[in-house]
């Protein structure tokens, strides 16, 4: 084999998925090419050049090669069937599959997507969800549609399993704030609100309150934002406290009076900047829990759906004793969340190691027995 045409595979790979899409239909059932017939083609391309090398791949590489594509920008749909290309977000390059004819105007389902994604956004209130969608109705720059099926935007609902919304009415100039702070290297201010009991002679109510300080006072933060992390339907922002030097969670409708801070340098650049914020992210069973530590659950694979919703498909899977179960191991930040959530799987999800982990578990659920024991 020519020195170096390994290291090409995914090249390769591009030409193998522009070529079935110029076989298939973007609506045809059969235009799906799974990673054995990918790893077949590569195969094939080494006997028509004559190479005494084959060019071979497994089906993680697949995976992978498959994600750097689509991480590149190549829109490329996925189902169990395997693959299917689009088209390329970057070029819209016509010469394969159904794409646009390059121009940058909106689609009406591109508009649509966006008004659905406003209307069901619990951290945008619905004052201001309204507002943006009404200058999506207004836009001049929708490509081939009638202007007038626009007006449907504002009409659309979709339904969510828990219908209530901030009422922060600041929090998209929050966010912006933050992406100038981080982009400008400097610290952030702000207040933050927690929810409280307030109590009075009409009875009680659930109220935002700020945080108070020692003196009962607004407590006003001061910290480095490292990053915006978009999880579980809000914004958070990530910061490092340099008092403390620990990184601290903050859920971004929650925070009020929010200043980049002229002048301020952050110090989080030392200690974060080779930070993995998605695999910060996987990892927390809430955006701001524990210490991480590698597990690994013996799973049904009935379930496997969720370990790739939790932990993503490249996930390294192992065999286990009963063909019925999996194992894996995985990052996790351990916390009553992550434990929480393995207890509603009940033995079709267990630890298996390390031991340590498994008694934390052990004796979280006794905890809760025992609590509910006890009490009346």
């Amino acid at each position: 084999m020519a020195k170096g045409k390994n290291s090409l595979k995914i090249l390769y790979i591009l030409d193998i998925l522009k070529e079935n899409s110029k076989l298939h239909g973007k609506y045809e059932p059969g235009r799906f090419i799974n990673a054995n017939k990918i790893i077949d083609k590569l195969r094939q391309i080494s006997v028509k050049d004559g190479d005494s090398e084959e060019l071979t791949a497994d089906r993680k590489s697949v995976y992978t090669y498959i994600r750097n594509l689509m991480y590149y920008g190549y829109e490329i749909e996925t189902d169990k069937r395997g693959y299917y290309l689009i088209g390329k977000k970057a070029d819209n390059d016509s010469e394969y599959g159904d794409t646009s004819d390059g121009n940058s105007k909106f689609q009406l389902a591109e508009l649509r997507l966006i008004a659905d994604a406003l209307n069901s956004s619990r951290f945008i209130p619905t004052a201001k969800a309204d507002s943006i969608i009404k200058k999506l109705v207004e836009t001049k720059d929708c490509e081939g549609e009638d202007l007038g099926n626009l007006n449907d935007l504002r009409n659309r609902q979709v339904f969510q399993g828990n219908p209530f919304r901030s009422e922060n009415n600041s929090v998209i100039y929050n966010i912006d704030n933050i992406h100038r702070a981080i982009n400008s290297d400097r610290k952030i201010s702000f207040k933050y609100m927690h929810t409280v009991v307030n109590e009075g002679d009409s009875g009680n109510c659930l109220a935002d309150i700020s945080r108070k300080n020692d003196e009962g006072l607004d407590k006003l933060y001061v910290l480095d934002p490292i990053a915006l992390v978009w999880k579980n339907e809000y914004y958070y922002v990530l910061c490092y406290d340099k008092e403390q030097n620990k990184p601290k969670t903050f859920r971004v409708d929650r925070m009020k009076d929010v200043f980049e801070l002229e002048g301020e340098k952050r110090d989080c650049q030392e200690h974060y900047s080779d930070l993995d914020i998605a695999d910060y992210s996987n990892t927390a069973f809430s955006m701001f829990g524990g210490e991480n530590k590698q597990v690994t659950l013996r799973v049904k694979k009935d379930l496997a759906s969720v370990i790739a919703d939790r932990f993503g498909f490249d996930t390294e899977i192992l065999p286990d004793e009963n063909s019925d179960f999996f194992r894996c191991s995985v990052s996790v930040q351990i916390s009553d969340q992550f434990y929480s959530w393995l207890s509603g799987f009940k033995s079709d999800i267990t630890i298996t190691a390390p031991q340590d982990i498994r008694e934390n578990y052990v004796a979280y659920l006794k905890q809760l027995v025992s609590f509910y024991e006890s009490t009346n």
